[in-house]
């Protein structure tokens, strides 16, 4: 694969590329910027869809970073097949050219990740997840929690917990958000689908933040039938399926 410069600072390429084989190599040749008209352009075509799943991203491991005027998308998530799967939207939507890349760590599972082309999109999201630089929950959270976003969070930071009594509990570890963020998100759940939540505490070097929230054994088949819709096949274990 033949490459050409990077976008100062950042390391994406452009979107526009020639593909050619020769004796079955592929060369990639690509245009290292964006235009301003460009990224206006991009940013206008994206569906509302994509703001549900950016929904649920970022309120699991997604993140949001300014670079210059503009801000742009980074996954780093565990599961590689996750990553593809939202890779593979976002070039869909010409977000990016730059593949999956893969973190080895000697001690840790590997980590997989990307991130996208600064756009105005991704500037207008960072004002709404960032205070000071700290994520924080947007003020419309409640109108932004829909069945397509909360597949997503699980997707991106759930878990199931087969102990206990009961047929187990679905988490959602919402580790990096405030304690009164976290009883927010149990009240949306509640209030918009009918989910009871419970809170558990672990580890975490901020007092106010370190909680996860545990669905209801009671509540597992509702908080299921909100999310199946939209699940990956390969992610039905975080459902206890």
């Amino acid at each position: 694969m033949q490459t050409i410069e990077y976008e100062s600072g950042v390391g994406v390429w452009g979107i526009y590329c020639e593909y050619s084989t020769l004796f079955v190599v592929s060369i990639m040749i690509c245009r290292a910027y964006l235009t301003p008209e460009e990224k206006n352009s991009i940013s206008e075509q994206i569906p509302s869809w994509f703001g549900e799943i950016m929904t649920g991203l970022m309120l699991g491991d997604g993140s949001l970073r300014l670079h210059g005027k503009d801000a742009l998308l980074s996954l780093q998530i565990v599961n590689k097949e996750v990553v593809q799967k939202i890779w593979d939207i976002c070039f869909g939507l010409k977000l990016l050219v730059m593949p999956v890349k893969t973190l080895n760590r000697r001690t840790w599972l590997p980590i997989h990740y990307f991130q996208t082309f600064t756009i105005p999109y991704f500037t207008k999201l960072f004002s709404l997840w960032y205070t000071n630089g700290i994520k924080c929950l947007p003020t419309q959270i409640g109108l932004m929690l829909t069945p397509l976003a909360i597949a997503h969070w699980v997707i991106g930071d759930g878990g199931f917990d087969s102990s206990g009594r009961g047929i187990g509990r679905v988490v959602l570890y919402t580790n990096n958000f405030t304690l009164a963020e976290v009883k927010l998100l149990q009240e949306i759940l509640f209030s918009k689908y009918g989910i009871k939540s419970g809170l558990k505490k672990g580890q975490h070097t901020d007092p106010d933040r370190g909680y996860a929230i545990r669905i209801s054994s009671t509540s597992v088949e509702a908080f299921r039938s909100i999310c199946l819709p939209h699940m990956y096949p390969s992610m039905l274990y975080k459902l206890g399926l």
